[in-house]
C-alpha cells in the first residue's frame, strides 16, 4: 500500500516540473529596418521596408516615434522583403522620426528619418509688445512671428519671412529675416515723431494680421494748474472748477488724449483724490466746495508724483450770514436763517441744538426752526454748518 501511494507522489512531482509546450518559442529570426536615406517633408507618404533574413513569419509592431507623438503599428511579417506604407499622422511631424521594429517582445531593429516642416500657412501667429512706447527713442517695441505649417509644425530653419512697417513720418521699413529657433523677431524704435506705426509679416504664401504700435508724447516737462468758477464759501451744494493749461511735451506736442493726472485737495484736515483724462491736451476736474469754513490746497500730478503742478491754495468763508433767534415761553424759535446771498438758508439745512448737555437737530423750512425748551437753559448754543451762536 505504501510503494502504491509512493508511486502516485512521484508521477505527480514529475508532471508539474514538466515545462508547459503552448509557451512560444524565442524568435531567433534577423530583421533590419530600411528608411528614405534623406529627408522628406511633413505630409508625405513614405514606405519603410522590413528586411527578414530567415524569412520568418508572424505578428510584429512597428514603433513610429516623433518628438510630440508615439505611434504603435501592427504588422505581419510574411515576406522576406516587405513593405509598409505610412501616410497621415505618421509622417507629419517634424523633426528627426525613429522606427522600431519589436518582434516576440523585442527590439529588432531601429532606424531614423528626418521630416522638414512644410510651407508656412496662413496666418502667421505674431506677437507685438508693448503696444505703446514713448516717442523720442525712449522705448522700443518688439514683433515676434511663429510661423507654422500646415500640420502645426515650426517653420523650417532658414526660411524667409518678411517684415514692413511705416513709421509715423511715413518711412517705410523692410527687412528680409531668417527663420531660427523656430521664431523670427524685429525691434522697432519710436523715433522722434508720434503717431501710430504699422507692422505686416508675410512669406511667400502667407500673411498675418496687421500689428499697429502707438507712439505717445512723454510725460509733460511741468502741469500748472488754474481755478475757475469759484463761489469761495463752505457751501456743499456748489462745485468750482481746477483745469491744467496745455500740457505738451518737449518736442511741444501736445499730451495724448487720455492721460491720467490726479488732482489732491488738503481741505480741513482731510486728503481727497480726484482722477481726471485730458482731452485736447488739458485735464479738468469738478471738486465739491467744503461744507465747513476752511482753506483747501489743491495740486496735481502725473506719475505718481514724478511730475507736479503748482499749489493753488482756495479760501472758503461760512455759507450762513446771520443766526437770528427768539425765545418764546417754551420755545425757540431759530431765524430767519439767512446765507451769504441775503436769501433764506436752503431747506433742509441741518440745525443743532445743544443745551444742558443734550443735542437736538431740526431741519429748515423757509429759513426757520423750533426747538421746545423743557429744560433750563444752560450752556446753550446753535450750531448751522460752521457758524455758531450761543444762548443767553
Amino acid at each position: 500500500m505504501r510503494i502504491a501511494i509512493l508511486h502516485i507522489v512521484i508521477v505527480l512531482c514529475f508532471l508539474a516540473c514538466k515545462p508547459k509546450v503552448e509557451l512560444p518559442q524565442p524568435v531567433s529570426a534577423s530583421f533590419k529596418i530600411v528608411t528614405p536615406e534623406n529627408y522628406i517633408t511633413a505630409g508625405n507618404a513614405i514606405s519603410v521596408m522590413i528586411i527578414n533574413e530567415e524569412k520568418y513569419k508572424g505578428p510584429a509592431m512597428l514603433f513610429v516615434r516623433s518628438a510630440y507623438n508615439n505611434y504603435s503599428i501592427p504588422i505581419f511579417i510574411k515576406e522576406e522583403y516587405q513593405n509598409v506604407d505610412l501616410s497621415g499622422k505618421y509622417t507629419q511631424d517634424s523633426g528627426l522620426n525613429e522606427y522600431v521594429l519589436i518582434v516576440g517582445g523585442e527590439i529588432k531593429s531601429k532606424s531614423t528619418l528626418e521630416i522638414r516642416a512644410s510651407d508656412v500657412v496662413d496666418p502667421i501667429s505674431v506677437f507685438t509688445g508693448p503696444n505703446t512706447i514713448w516717442v523720442n527713442d525712449l522705448q522700443e517695441s518688439m514683433i515676434v512671428s511663429l510661423p507654422k505649417d500646415a500640420y502645426g509644425n515650426p517653420g523650417r530653419k532658414g526660411d524667409s519671412i518678411n517684415f514692413n512697417m511705416r513709421l509715423p513720418d511715413e518711412t517705410a521699413i523692410q527687412n528680409e529675416l531668417k527663420i531660427n529657433n523656430q521664431l523670427t523677431y524685429t525691434k522697432v524704435n519710436s523715433r522722434d515723431k508720434r503717431g501710430k506705426i504699422f507692422v505686416g509679416v508675410e512669406s511667400d504664401l502667407a500673411r498675418a494680421k496687421e500689428q499697429r504700435v502707438d507712439v505717445i508724447e512723454v510725460w509733460p516737462e511741468e502741469i500748472r494748474i488754474v481755478a475757475e468758477e469759484i463761489l469761495p464759501y463752505a457751501d456743499s451744494r456748489q462745485f468750482y472748477r481746477l483745469n491744467t493749461e496745455l500740457l505738451s511735451d518737449r518736442n511741444g506736442d501736445r499730451l495724448v488724449d487720455g492721460t491720467l493726472i490726479t488732482y489732491i485737495a488738503k481741505c480741513g484736515g482731510k486728503q481727497v483724490r480726484y482722477n481726471s483724462y485730458t482731452i485736447d491736451g488739458k485735464a479738468k476736474v469738478y471738486i465739491r466746495n467744503p461744507s465747513k469754513q476752511c482753506n483747501c490746497v489743491i495740486h496735481s500730478e502725473m506719475g505718481d508724483g514724478v511730475v507736479k503742478s503748482n499749489s493753488i491754495e482756495l479760501e472758503f468763508k461760512s455759507s450762513v450770514k446771520d443766526i437770528p433767534y427768539e425765545i418764546e415761553s417754551d420755545i425757540i424759535v431759530v431765524g430767519p436763517i439767512t446765507s451769504y446771498i441775503d436769501q433764506y438758508i436752503a431747506d433742509g439745512t441741518k440745525v443743532y441744538f445743544y443745551s444742558n448737555g443734550k443735542k437736538k437737530m431740526q431741519e429748515t423750512e423757509d429759513g426757520y426752526v423750533r426747538f421746545e425748551l423743557t429744560n433750563e437753559l444752560i450752556e446753550t448754543t446753535v450750531v448751522v454748518s460752521d457758524k455758531t451762536v450761543r444762548i443767553n
